[in-house]
């Protein structure tokens, strides 16, 4: 601590009003600030995001705070003297930056001076004239790291991390510090002999401008202003023509930037200077087996491979982004030394492992996957811009909130890892893509808000991708079907009449004829394991929902009778009210969403022992059967499994004789006709023939059959509504059939 500061009595908050989590540049700038104060005056100071502003608690005031930056804060070694453009080697406006720094009189470049001077040792020691090659540039970053000072080693481990045969660079500063033909360090150098005195004892100038000199090296009144608009967000000082970088995409220029064809990038040192400063927070290290990705798997706290997901209509892939940055903004007065701990760990868990990409990490932040003394995460994407280098793109902010359900979304991974692997392959049918961007997009949209409904859309958009590939993509190389999913799905998404109506689809099963999951895709299950099979019964009408549902009813009927069963086998362990049936048949359904659901919930694990209790805790009450229409009640009887069949035995009957109801194929042939009459007069038979009597028959023989009118958009999902499984068939039986009394 400063002779100056000791005299400090207490503490005092300083709001940073220029330094706010948009752009990345002002981020990084508050990051930097605080790191200053900490390392070099308050080891006890304390910052926290408060109102879009860093505010920092310590014993510098405003003035001590601008006195100190200004005469006593002592520059970070940031130097790399892996790139051709740092100073070391040939380019003249560099080397001549470097060289005045070297032969600086001030104090406060020490620090940076010493580790100058031990990067020059270790090029001659290492025998380099010339900037080196590939095999000789991982030479001199691992010399280098060995050799420097202590002050340069946390922007060595910022700038790059090293494996056993190649270096990892954070898209945070680009490819080791460099990006294009901007070196950040011949920059940040450049700006350093704005702001800093480097030869104190000529004399600072002030306003006045020496005879026959342009500006002074060093005009302290303008440095002073540079400073106090980059901390408190003033404008009172004109800026620099100088770059910035992919830190502030609004000030790099460019066309269109202004009037005119093209802009200048205009900067205040400051800023530049000071976000430098606060990358070094960004510090990396390998913690596990380093892969083909060149951002991923070099552990950069909080930066993970680049997703589509969350950005609406943007597009996005991976030769446009280079990786993504999620920034942390914390909600309770934090210590330098806790940050430290924070941005060491770059903790974001999902499933039990570190998110790798920007869906795992926005469901990390909905999972509370993340360290508990975050508030909110700002998203970052480094896009290219116009072809030419990259830009730190703000791409929304997310605010640490628990979501229930998130971790179902953990059941997703196998397949999602698979349709991820297809899909970044540039030569790959276009329909993985697109599933994959609807799912991620889903992902994004839950964690974000924690809507129920979107849950349910999440589910939806798996099922469209399942799906969208099975049915519309010729690949070879599908990916695996979607399989395994928990039944907690269903305490999340009961509620949904269609999530109910797709459930009790997707759990008829029986043991001679299968699951109805291989009647709807190309799927077999063998040795308890779902794959792709070319052979199967399955009759995928993309989005026919209608006439899928038909075909399936009128399969399984047809393998039934081949099997020799008595009765259809519709078996399921979830079944929903024929109320809610009579809601789909008038057409009160989302169908494309009903659709959706079926393809998902197929997966849905078969051992769910709390499905009775769900069904029967979202049936509807009996009074409203009334709106089930007669018509469907007198078909539904021939179509029921055996156990439900047996419900309906005639009192007094011989219960050691099975009931059956045979079921007729010819009714379904009826309705795809439209021949209602038809259809109605064969159940008729049949009901008669196992001694049930239809409420409008005749009872000395003279069959008469009810008369049924159904709307035409009735008749036209009549089929398909058949195939549902249904509870309280002996209420179906009220509504068509004279009680058994009366019937003898």
């Amino acid at each position: 601590m400063t002779t100056a500061n000791k005299k400090t009595v207490r503490n005092s908050n300083v709001m940073l009003s220029g330094c706010m989590p948009s752009p990345l540049s002002s981020y990084l700038k508050g990051l930097g600030v605080f790191r200053i104060v900490s390392e070099q005056a308050d080891p006890c100071a304390r910052a926290i995001w408060h109102r879009e502003s860093l505010v920092i608690s310590s014993c510098l005031d405003e003035n001590a705070l601008i006195t100190f930056l200004m005469d006593q804060y002592r520059p970070t070694p940031i130097i790399a003297p892996w790139n051709g453009g740092s100073g070391f080697w040939g380019k003249k406006s560099s080397t001549e930056t470097l060289a005045k720094i070297v032969a600086s009189t001030n104090p406060q470049m020490e620090q940076f001076q010493a580790a100058v001077r031990a990067v020059q040792e270790t090029i001659a020691n290492l025998g380099l004239v010339n900037k080196p090659d590939r095999k000789q540039k991982l030479d001199l970053m691992r010399t280098c790291r060995a050799s420097v000072p202590d002050e340069a080693v946390q922007w060595l481990d910022a700038a790059f991390v090293l494996s056993e045969d190649k270096a990892r660079y954070p898209a945070l500063l680009g490819t080791g510090a460099n990006d294009g033909n901007m070196d950040f360090t011949a920059n940040f150098m450049h700006n350093l002999t704005v702001i800093l005195d480097l030869n104190p004892e000529v004399g600072r100038t002030g306003a006045v401008k020496p005879k026959g000199r342009r500006r002074p090296a060093y005009d302290m009144t303008v440095s002073e202003g540079f400073l106090r608009d980059s901390l408190f967000g003033s404008s009172t000082t004109p800026l620099a023509n100088t770059a910035i970088g992919q830190f502030n995409p609004g000030a790099v220029g460019g066309p269109n930037a202004t009037r005119g064809f093209e802009a200048g990038t205009l900067l205040n040192p400051w800023d530049y200077v000071l976000a430098l400063e606060g990358s070094l927070m960004f510090a990396g290290s390998i913690v596990w087996r380093l892969g083909t990705s060149s951002y991923g798997m070099a552990a950069f706290p909080f930066s993970v491979n680049p997703s589509a997901a969350g950005l609406g209509s943007v597009s996005q892939d991976g030769g446009e982004a280079r990786a993504e940055t999620w920034v942390p903004l914390w909600d309770r007065p934090a210590s330098y030394i806790e940050l430290q701990r924070l941005f060491a760990e770059g903790r974001a868990q999902v499933a039990g492992r570190r998110a790798r990409n920007g869906t795992d990490f926005v469901r990390a932040v909905a999972g509370l996957g993340v360290d508990r003394g975050v508030g909110s995460f700002v998203r970052y994407g480094f896009m290219k811009r116009s072809g030419l280098s990259y830009l730190s793109v703000p791409l929304g902010r997310f605010h640490v909130a628990e979501r229930s359900a998130v971790n179902l979304i953990a059941d997703l991974d196998p397949w999602l890892d698979s349709l991820r692997r297809l899909a970044s392959d540039s030569k790959g049918p276009g329909t993985y893509r697109r599933a994959l961007r609807q799912v991620e997009d889903a992902v994004f949209d839950y964690c974000t808000n924690g809507r129920a409904s979107e849950l349910l859309d999440l589910l939806a958009a798996v099922g469209r991708a399942e799906r969208a590939v099975a049915v519309g993509s010729k690949s070879k190389k599908p990916p695996r079907p979607l399989a395994r999913l928990s039944s907690s799905w269903i305490d999340e998404c009961g509620d949904s009449l269609e999530f109910r109506l797709a459930l009790s689809l997707a759990s008829i099963s029986h043991p001679a004829i299968g699951r109805f999951r291989s009647n709807l895709q190309p799927v077999a299950l063998e040795k308890g394991r779902w794959k792709w099979a070319d052979d199967t019964s399955a009759t995928p009408y993309g989005a026919e929902l209608i006439r899928g549902l038909e075909d399936i009813l009128e399969n399984r009927i047809r393998y039934g009778i081949r099997e020799g069963l008595q009765a259809v086998p519709l078996d399921s362990i979830y079944t929903v009210s024929p109320a809610e049936v009579g809601l789909f048949l008038a057409g009160h359904t989302d169908d494309s969403l009903l659709l959706d659901l079926l393809w998902a919930v197929t997966a849905i694990s078969s051992d769910m022992k709390a499905l009775g209790d769900l069904a029967q805790k979202h049936s509807y009450p009996r009074r409203d059967l009334t709106q089930v229409p007669r018509a469907y009640a007198m078909l539904k009887l021939l179509m029921l499994p055996s156990d439900s069949v047996a419900q309906l035995a005639p009192a007094g009957s011989d219960t050691s004789t099975r009931f059956v109801i045979r079921p007729e194929p010819s009714i379904l042939s009826a309705l795809r006709a439209g021949r209602l009459d038809t259809a109605t007069r064969i159940a008729v038979r049949r009901l008669r023939s196992v001694g049930m009597m239809p409420v409008a028959s005749g009872r000395q023989g003279q069959m008469t059959v009810p008369g049924f009118v159904l709307p035409p958009t009735h008749q036209r999902r009549l089929a398909a509504s058949l195939l549902f499984p249904v509870n309280n068939v002996r209420h179906l039986a009220q509504l068509v059939l004279l009680p058994s009394e009366d019937s003898r």
